[in-house]
């Protein structure tokens, strides 16, 4: 029972997660962030949770030029292999925040 709902709470969302980033689905991906932040906070995983509100905030707030970009390319394949990407999302933790106050205003 326990672990049913493990699936059903965690591991559906995380596999639907890296399917999205794989075919950089920006919508879903999206989707996942507010599905899984409280989820990471209850966890005690307090850098995804950090991860999970700021990704929510930029994409809410960017202009819509920068939106497209983000888009776009918020996955890469690194070996150019279509369906192969991994996710850029990591790199908000890092921008300083004039900078991302810059992106959004």
């Amino acid at each position: 029972m326990i672990l049913c709902r493990y699936l059903y709470d965690c591991g559906l969302p995380l596999l639907a997660t890296r399917m999205a980033i794989r075919s950089n689905s920006g919508t879903t991906i999206d989707e996942m962030w507010r599905y899984m932040g409280p989820i990471f906070r209850s966890m005690g995983k307090v850098h995804y949770a950090r991860l999970s509100v700021l990704s929510q905030h930029i994409t809410a707030h960017l202009k819509d030029p920068l939106r497209s970009v983000w888009d776009q390319y918020r996955t890469l394949s690194l070996r150019g292999n279509n369906g192969r990407n991994v996710g850029w999302d990591l790199s908000l933790i890092h921008i300083s925040e004039p900078t991302r106050l810059g992106m959004i205003s």
